[in-house]
């Protein structure tokens, strides 16, 4: 499947981001100047502004969006393509990442090298704000389940699968699960084991 046009992706982006789930997620990375914080997927820039004012860098393996988000929002940090899996920053040199929308996309074992190259990047006392697609947590939500089978991303999770997949590296200090037109998601802050 090809992946969405740039104008569809950021409209529906903005859509799904109500006021409230952005400041959610923002009071998580709790942004200060002195912070590098990774934004991944960071597609057309459409969290940039909640992550200020850290240090930021946006990557996605999407050229296409990266040039956008470069369009958009290009003097404010710095985007480029690039593979949550294989992240080309020095050990324990990011003090925030900011993983939305990304691991529904992806199968276990590579959510799990993913985890690994964020322990790996993450300062000790670093924090990982992961903000994923969950499968309706009422049963009763049909309209929920078609729009999760129906999302580009093939491997949607409950939250408890998500939490297998992390906690060899990470430990959880908060979990909320916001809703938005019917759609539920998982917001979480993990701390590396390593702190």
């Amino acid at each position: 499947m090809t992946a969405l046009p740039t104008t569809l992706f950021t409209a529906l982006a903005s859509l799904y981001y109500s006021p409230e789930i952005l400041a959610l997620i923002r009071s998580q990375i709790a942004p200060g100047q002195a912070l590098a914080l990774l934004d991944v997927p960071c597609g057309t820039g459409t969290l940039t502004d909640i992550c200020l004012p850290c240090a930021y860098i946006g990557i996605d393996i999407d050229p296409v969006r990266v040039e956008a988000a470069k369009a958009a929002r290009g003097t404010v940090g710095e985007f480029r393509v690039g593979d949550a899996a294989d992240l080309d920053f020095p050990d324990n040199s990011l003090d925030r990442i900011l993983a939305a929308g990304l691991f529904h996309h992806v199968d276990d074992e590579t959510a799990r090298r993913i985890f690994a190259e964020f322990a790996r990047t993450l300062k000790p006392q670093g924090h990982l704000v992961v903000f994923e697609a969950i499968w309706p947590r009422n049963r009763l939500n049909i309209f929920g389940i078609i729009m999760r089978r129906l999302d580009e991303g093939k491997h949607v999770r409950v939250p408890e699968a998500y939490q297998a997949l992390f906690t060899r590296h990470f430990d959880t200090r908060f979990t909320a699960y916001p809703s938005r037109l019917g759609l539920d998601y998982l917001l979480q802050t993990l701390v590396s084991k390593k702190a």
